[in-house]
C-alpha cells in the first residue's frame, strides 16, 4: 500500500465560520470505508492556517487533496478528488 494522500484544510478564521471543521470530520470518515470504496492508499487529514486561495474570505473553505486546491470546498466536491486520486470508487 502506498503512503497516505495527505488532504490539508485550511483553518483559519474564514475557514472555521464558513464550515473547515465539518469538512474535516467528513473527509475522516473514508478511512472507516476504506474496504468499501476500494481505496488503495489512507487518508490523513492535516488542519492548516494558510492554503493558496485561502486569504480570502469568499473562498473558505479551502482545501488542498494532493496538489490539487480547491477553493469554496465542498465534502462532495474534495471526496470527488480524493476517490480519483486513491483510485476508489462511490461508496453504495
Amino acid at each position: 500500500m502506498e503512503d497516505a494522500l495527505v488532504v490539508e484544510v485550511c483553518c483559519n478564521t474564514y475557514g472555521m465560520v464558513r464550515g473547515c471543521m465539518d469538512l474535516i470530520d467528513q473527509i475522516e470518515t473514508l478511512n472507516d470505508i476504506v474496504d468499501e470504496l476500494n481505496l488503495e492508499r489512507p487518508i490523513e487529514v492535516v488542519p492548516v492556517q494558510s492554503l493558496e486561495g485561502a486569504d480570502i474570505e469568499e473562498n473558505n473553505p479551502v482545501a488542498k487533496v494532493g496538489e490539487v486546491v480547491i477553493t469554496n470546498a465542498t465534502p462532495a466536491g474534495v471526496m470527488e478528488i480524493i476517490l480519483n486520486e486513491t483510485g476508489g470508487e462511490q461508496y453504495k
